[in-house]
């Protein structure tokens, strides 16, 4: 876009969205978006590329009720009176008849009807801009989701704020580094800022302490920002977003609603789920798989005690992976497979001590996604841990498919002499356990 500030990196498409909207006949258009994600920044660049004759800025994060919010636009538009602060505001606007920036309204999506709505209705060719987490739901209302970057976009921004601290071999680290913050524009900017005393391999080394790496002297923080997200969900909405933290590489509305758990009295789960979305903490693919981003992951495990559903979570996966075990592999089981690969093997390393018939499940589901895909390595460490698993928990059958499993791999990978000991020990075990234990057999 040729008038955007080129420090605007990764934007032009939603600015060009943005002055369209502008130059349409829209009320209000609200800017959606996770914590960090730079809607502040696009709506005031777009309104900057707009050429608009005449902006009121007012940043309404500090209020948390109508009349808060007049006092602030009061004070945005100078406004000094006695009288009743909503005339003369209505005054003003006619008299200039300004777009309006409202900025940071997440508490106050609730009051959108008597005060956006209200002074929309009063003064009808007044354009109100607002950024906030989530929509308003009013009529009329032009909503427009802001993204993180493209990894391209998110390495040249982090390239940019580093002002020459990258060296020629870093390209790899920080596009690693860029990926692990999510893509987001805060995260990068504070990471970017560190470079004085940090190497970009230094910051990707300490991102277990995110929080205190991605904050300014200045008192901005990553933490901050998603603090106040937390702080405006309801009690409901907290619990299931915690317990979100249990999936691994996302998950789908099935599964959410067969492992997190709410009380009773509190709204359906996929209810919840979709609020969630609505509130920019869970994002969703084109495809409706459902995540967590990193760092909100992060804070949640770091300042939430709510414990995650590991044991429903690891018995939903090996319920729905049973069919994989015994009978043939399709294509829609090859996608399904991929996409829950993570959540598979996070049962298989929570559960192959504390509960090991979790484990042997789970290893049985992983070699049936795994002989599919030529992941050996991965293959025969899964394997070795499923045996070690069937051990402790003394589940025969389980165990002589798995070292039916582990032979048949070895063949493939040209460990013989491995192979050939595990198939023996296959076979010891399908004898042991009689001529009706066919699922040993067909292993072997």
């Amino acid at each position: 876009m040729s008038k955007a500030r080129r420090d605007l990196i990764g934007r032009d498409d939603l600015l060009q969205t943005l002055t369209a909207r502008i130059a349409s006949d829209a009320s209000v258009i609200t800017l959606i978006g996770p914590p960090g994600v730079g809607k502040s920044a696009a709506a005031r660049e777009a309104l900057r590329c707009a050429d608009v004759d005449a902006t009121v800025v007012c940043d309404t994060s500090g209020a948390r009720d109508a009349a808060a919010f007049e006092g602030a636009l009061a004070r945005a538009l100078r406004i000094e009176t006695d009288a009743e602060p909503s005339f003369a505001i209505a005054a003003a606007l006619r008299r200039r008849n300004p777009v309006v920036l409202l900025d940071g309204f997440d508490h106050l999506v609730e009051h959108a009807q008597t005060t956006i709505v209200r002074l929309a209705d009063e003064v009808p060719g007044v354009l109100f801009i607002v950024t906030s987490r989530e929509r308003l739901g009013i009529v009329g209302e032009d909503v427009v989701a802001v993204e993180p970057l493209a990894p391209d976009d998110a390495v040249e921004l982090f390239a940019k704020r580093a002002a020459g601290e990258i060296a020629d071999d870093d390209g790899a680290t920080v596009r690693r580094l860029v990926e692990m913050i999510d893509y987001n524009p805060l995260a990068i900017e504070l990471a970017a800022a560190r470079l004085s005393t940090f190497t970009p391999a230094d910051l990707l080394e300490r991102l277990d302490r995110r929080f205190k790496l991605l904050r300014s002297r200045g008192g901005g923080s990553l933490e901050d920002a998603i603090a106040l997200s937390w702080e405006l969900l309801d009690q409901a909405e907290r619990s299931c977003l915690a317990q979100t933290t249990v999936f691994r590489g996302g998950f789908d509305l099935d599964s959410a609603e067969a492992v997190i758990e709410l009380d009773d009295d509190e709204p359906w789960v996929l209810d919840v789920i979709e609020s969630l979305v609505e509130k920019s903490l869970l994002s969703r693919t084109t495809a409706g798989r459902l995540g967590l981003s990193r760092s909100v992951r992060a804070f949640l495990v770091e300042h939430v005690d709510t414990p995650p559903p590991e044991e429903r979570h690891a018995r939903y996966y090996a319920g729905f992976a049973e069919p994989w075990t015994t009978r043939r592999w399709t294509a829609a089981d090859g996608a399904r497979a991929a996409e829950e690969l993570p959540n598979l093997l996070v049962v298989l390393d929570r559960f192959e001590v504390r509960a090991p018939h979790l484990a042997v499940s789970a290893a049985l589901a992983l070699h049936a996604l795994l002989r599919h895909r030529g992941m050996t390595t991965v293959h025969e460490d899964v394997l070795t841990r499923g045996i070690e698993a069937a051990r402790r928990s003394g589940e025969q059958g389980s165990l002589g498919r798995l070292f039916g499993a582990r032979g048949e791999l070895g063949v493939v990978t040209g460990r013989l002499q491995r192979a050939e000991e595990d198939a023996a020990q296959a076979s010891q075990l399908a004898r042991a356990a009689g001529p009706n234990d066919e699922l040993i057999r067909a292993e072997v």
